[in-house]
């Protein structure tokens, strides 16, 4: 008597799980910007007249075939037929993170899950520290801050072209599931970083190259005695036989207060 093998005995299964691959809904993982859009689209390959779903997290009908289900003004219908339900959500926050499901109501339901990921988008940066114009040789100490990152962002600093080296922090605020990031930068200034800029520039996946720089000029006093005149390193040449002069550059304007010598 001939035994049947397993793949024989498992032949019907076989091919009703065949014909179930063809009614399985596909969705994919979406990622989406904090305040963005997120289009989940669910597609069946045949349908043999049974009802397609979306639901989100909590498990609540967003969309019934055609029919709106939860009311929510972010959540709009893009396109339906027998083979396809697909829907958008607008304005995306970050408690809409989730596994999003896609049902067909076959006997049994079939299921397809969707992971939307949604990324937090950082605040502008903040430059904290600086208390006005200093003395050439003077260290000082700039603090860069910006919230609302997710995941957490990275922050450069420069000063003209040159990128300077910080210490940096993250501190990930649990309940808003987002992170907050503080780089902070010693510079020891010269008479050239008079009128100068130190950028601060934060980069995230949510943003474009470039999108968050926040400058803070930087003012440097420098003292000239008499024998020191001729040969400034300044853009101003300062002549006198008479006089010690302190000049400081502020709001793009060159200032001088003049000192009697002794």
């Amino acid at each position: 008597m001939r035994t049947s093998s397993p793949q024989e005995k498992q032949g019907p299964q076989s091919r009703k799980r065949t014909y179930n691959e063809w009614l399985y809904p596909v969705t994919q993982d979406e990622i989406a910007h904090e305040h963005g859009t997120v289009t989940l689209k669910c597609t069946v390959q045949e349908n043999d007249n049974s009802s397609l779903q979306w639901s989100n997290p909590a498990q609540q009908t967003l969309y019934f075939d055609g029919k709106k289900a939860l009311r929510d003004s972010r959540i709009q219908l893009v396109n339906y037929t027998s083979k396809e339900l697909t829907i958008s959500i607008s304005n995306m926050t970050l408690n809409d993170e989730g596994i999003y499901t896609c049902s067909i109501f076959t006997f049994p339901v079939l299921t397809a899950t969707a992971r939307v990921q949604v990324l937090g988008v950082p605040k502008k940066p903040e430059i904290t520290g600086y208390r006005g114009a200093v003395p050439e040789g003077t260290i000082i100490t700039l603090t860069c801050n910006t919230t609302g990152s997710k995941p957490a962002a990275t922050i450069h600093w420069f000063k003209g072209t040159e990128e300077l080296t910080g210490h940096v922090t993250h501190r990930e605020d649990s309940a808003a599931r987002t992170y907050a990031v503080s780089s902070q930068v010693n510079i020891t200034v010269t008479r050239e970083d008079n009128g100068i800029d130190i950028v601060c520039s934060v980069d995230h996946e949510t943003l474009d190259p470039n999108a968050y720089r926040t400058p803070q000029r930087i003012e440097v006093y420098c003292e000239y005695r008499e024998a020191e005149l001729l040969v400034t390193e300044c853009t101003h040449k300062i002549q006198s036989h008479h006089k010690d002069f302190t000049h400081r550059k502020q709001n793009t304007a060159l200032l001088f207060t003049e000192g009697i010598r002794s």
